[in-house]
């Protein structure tokens, strides 16, 4: 005889119990909006107008905007400055970028959640910094590289940034300067500040024998790749594309004139309108942290190279008065 009742309903793996089931449908699930962001945190700030460029510096030095400890971060901290774009510092570590490594730029808060994203340097930066500085944008910083900048482009990253490298992570009298900047703001704990030290130093020495392609480190021919690259850029800065401006200057003047700008064109009949360029930041962003008496150096080989030209360290000094107010 033929079953009459209805067939059991299929189970199912994840059903849910009925009892449960009952009690959710008496009480139902709501989603609550998400807690506001601690206050400390610029995310959380509704009325903040500026960015905030967040690069290697201390505490007094973000509140003075004092150029970064950092070449990397001080370029983009002068890129900024050359751009006229309002911003701020403030003190931060790798660990806490969204790449894993300094400069990021915070955007002011926007009511596009998108908008609100880290910005991290690159062409990412640059392009941001272009579209947001106030108008009109120096000619020198919106046109690209010329192919001879471009080619000495090369020279700070084969030639001085090794022995750069080599000056403060592996020269044991600069330990100091080293650890001050870089070891000690991490923590207070001992074995922690000797582990970082060890890591960061073995990290400089692979980045210099990866550069350099040798199989050891030659301290004799670190410096005098630096010195040879510092004597390309003295020829480039003074002879180069600001040869016919600086010819013009000493005519009207009567005499030598202040340091020109790498990217000084020759069209430019007004002082005033003379502004520092891309490579220029370049430059500066290892010519001052070398120069910078502050820091302390107590191995000042690099230093004291750089010192035997003049151009580039009457370079240094101008662009430090003209985008950071330092006579």
């Amino acid at each position: 005889m033929p079953d009459s009742r209805a067939p059991p309903a299929p189970t199912r793996l994840l059903a849910v119990p009925g009892p449960i089931a009952a009690l959710f449908n008496r009480v139902p699930l709501a989603v609550y909006p998400p807690n506001d962001l601690p206050l400390r945190s610029p995310s959380s700030e509704t009325h903040r107008d500026t960015p905030i460029l967040y690069v290697f510096t201390t505490p007094d030095g973000a509140r003075t905007g004092a150029p970064s400890f950092n070449p990397s971060c001080l370029k983009w901290q002068t890129v900024l400055k050359i751009a006229r774009l309002p911003f701020s510092t403030a003190p931060s570590t790798n660990h806490a970028s969204p790449t894993g490594a300094l400069p990021f730029l915070l955007p002011p808060p926007s009511a596009i959640p998108s908008n609100n994203l880290p910005i991290p340097s690159g062409d990412t930066l640059f392009n941001h910094v272009l579209a947001h500085a106030p108008s009109p944008v120096p000619r020198s910083l919106a046109e690209p590289l010329s192919t001879r900048q471009e080619a000495y482009l090369s020279l700070l990253d084969a030639r001085l940034r090794p022995a750069f490298l080599y000056s403060l992570y592996l020269t044991p009298a600069n330990t100091p300067v080293l650890s001050a900047l870089y070891v000690d703001p991490t923590s207070s704990a001992f074995f922690v500040r000797a582990t970082l030290l060890r890591q960061v130093r073995h990290a400089a020495e692979s980045e210099i024998l990866k550069t350099t392609r040798r199989g050891f480190l030659d301290v004799e021919a670190l410096y005098a790749d630096a010195q040879s690259a510092f004597a390309a850029l003295e020829t480039l800065l003074l002879q180069g594309i600001s040869a016919s401006k600086t010819d013009a200057d000493e005519t009207k003047t009567g005499g030598p004139t202040s340091a020109p700008f790498f990217s000084s064109s020759d069209d430019d009949d007004d002082d005033d309108e003379e502004e520092a360029g891309l490579f220029d930041a370049e430059v500066f962003a290892y010519t001052n942290i070398i120069l910078d008496q502050a820091l302390c150096w107590n191995d000042t080989r690099l230093a004291d190279l750089l010192r035997r030209f003049p151009g580039l360290v009457a370079h240094r000094e101008r662009m430090l008065a003209t985008y950071f107010g330092v006579a």
